[in-house]
């Protein structure tokens, strides 16, 4: 019960903010759209990269060790 009342006050205190945030920043949602598209592409292209990198050690350790005698 008391997860409840701790809830509903959250929501009692975040919801007017998060409306009127988007009240106030309304005309600038297009800007806001295309950042958020320009930092997905970028995500996508980091995540990539890593990914990329990952594979690459994990290729190197297993020729080392495939090299190493035994």
């Amino acid at each position: 019960m008391g997860g409840l009342l701790w809830d509903g006050l959250a929501l009692f205190l975040s919801a007017p903010v998060v409306v009127g945030l988007g009240y106030a920043f309304s005309h600038s949602v297009d800007a806001v759209a295309k950042g958020a598209a320009r930092a997905e592409h970028l995500l996508v292209l980091a995540t990539t990269a890593a990914l990329l990198a990952v594979r690459g050690v994990c290729r190197l350790r297993t020729r080392r060790l495939a090299q190493r005698p035994r």
